[in-house]
């Protein structure tokens, strides 16, 4: 898999660094303080200093949706790919050079259609579980074996701000370890009908993220709230 700068247009035909740069201009950096006790399911992807990422969104197919995972420098970090053949919503997550990382499911038949997270072809080796829970607006609650930590199981909650999931903010033990911020191709913040109606629409995902948390975990919640707002209506799944 080759890094480099992206290519894509927008569906206004922007090119993706006028996209980004008004995306950008639009979020303020949070101030996240680092972590005492990191958490990590892959330690070596811990941060070590605040870190933002971003998430480009591919259009849905029938083979499911794809994402790409890129860093402030706009070089991919990893990517995630849709198995056509899953009746679990399966995502592959790789890094940059094609190296598989975990794999992500969801159980469609059980009646809270839990997200797992599980190293390649080990479906039961419990990396983390997500528990999706809302009343008006989307709740998530994860559990992870942190591996920064001797495997100890840690609770993280990812809670929506504000309307139309434009933004969500991950913690633990009411301390911030990311803030998620959702942009339209073209560099709105989908507020208007006409903005959430077609089908095609693609959002970017900013993502800043706190010193002594595991990036490759914060993707993996990052790309579960997108699954949770369409590109085409903006509202929980």
């Amino acid at each position: 898999m080759n890094s480099g700068k992206s290519t894509y247009s927008s569906a206004s035909g922007a090119s993706s660094d006028a996209v980004y740069a008004k995306h950008e201009s639009q979020i303020a950096e949070p101030q996240l303080r680092s972590l005492h006790q990191p958490i990590a399911i892959h330690p070596e992807y811990i941060a070590h200093k605040p870190t933002k990422i971003i998430i480009s969104q591919h259009e849905y197919t029938s083979l499911g949706r794809d994402y790409t995972i890129r860093d402030a420098n706009d070089e991919i970090l990893y990517v995630v790919k849709a198995d056509s053949l899953s009746w679990s919503q399966r995502r592959s997550f790789e890094d940059a050079s094609g190296h598989p990382l975990f794999t992500l499911r969801r159980r469609i038949m059980s009646k809270k259609r839990h997200w797992y997270l599980d190293k390649p072809g080990e479906d039961l080796s419990g990396l983390m579980k997500a528990n999706i829970h809302w009343s008006f607006t989307l709740g998530l609650t994860f559990t992870v074996q942190n591996a920064a930590a001797g495997g100890a199981e840690t609770q993280i909650e990812l809670m929506e701000i504000g309307p139309h999931g434009r933004k969500a903010s991950i913690s633990a033990n009411g301390v911030d370890l990311a803030i998620i911020n959702r942009t339209a191709p073209d560099g709105s913040n989908g507020d208007n009908l006409s903005e959430r109606a077609s089908f095609k629409r693609r959002p970017f995902w900013t993502i800043h993220i706190a010193e002594g948390m595991d990036v490759s975990l914060v993707a993996v919640m990052g790309v579960i709230c997108a699954e949770h707002f369409p590109e085409y209506h903006f509202s929980i799944s």
